[in-house]
């Protein structure tokens, strides 16, 4: 399964809900292989470039020394962000 593929050919007929739900699910899923993967970053500490720029989150550097729980940590507040701002996290399918 390509879920970038997956993440860039969403269908905008889905309801606002479904949508964001889908956009959450494709979101975990390539960021799963970013960060857990060492294919992109060889390095933990790698990933704290990635987290601000991209992301643009700054997280403590304790969350670095462990893959799963930065994901975890990035996911959680994924969902949070979600939760509180549907409006914007629908801006991400444009």
């Amino acid at each position: 399964m390509n879920y970038i593929r997956d993440f860039l050919e969403i269908n905008s007929v889905e309801s606002n809900e479904e949508l964001i739900e889908t956009l959450l699910f494709l979101s975990v899923s390539v960021l799963s292989e970013i960060v857990l993967d060492r294919m992109h970053f060889k390095k933990n500490k790698d990933l704290k470039q990635f987290t601000t720029d991209v992301l643009l989150e700054s997280y403590k550097d304790y969350l670095f020394d462990s893959r799963p729980t930065l994901y975890a940590r990035i996911v959680k507040d994924l969902r949070a962000y979600k939760k509180n701002n549907k409006e914007h996290f629908l801006q991400l399918e444009k």
